[in-house]
């Protein structure tokens, strides 16, 4: 028997059972803002929910990376602006990079290889 269990078998039976579903509405709560808040970070980097990372996911079949839909102008403003203006140069830097290695690949496909 684990521990949490030998605290319940000693438990009053008496006690009220609302404590039980008032933790157990605070965790729904918090799964719903945790969800909310995900859904607007995957808005606002034009990705599916899931980030692409569900193969079996019935919106995007693990399509769904940052970039690969239209990005929500006000989660972008209110989630991804603020760290832009905050590291200008640490953006600009990781902007060239990842131009870089899109140029790259774009290069490798055109290119036939021989």
């Amino acid at each position: 028997m684990r521990l949490d269990e030998a605290r319940i078998d000693r438990q009053d039976v008496t006690e009220p059972a609302p404590v039980i579903d008032l933790e157990s509405e605070r965790l729904r709560r918090a799964i719903l803002r945790a969800r909310r808040l995900n859904e607007q970070l995957a808005d606002a980097l034009g990705a599916c929910p899931c980030f692409g990372s569900r193969s079996d996911c019935p919106i995007c079949g693990g399509k769904g990376r940052p970039g690969s839909e239209p990005v929500d102008p006000c989660a972008f403003s209110a989630f991804v602006a603020p760290v832009i203006a905050a590291e200008p140069e640490l953006f600009a830097e990781l902007l060239g990079r990842n131009a870089g290695a899109a140029n790259q690949r774009t290069v490798s496909i055109l290119t036939p290889s021989g």
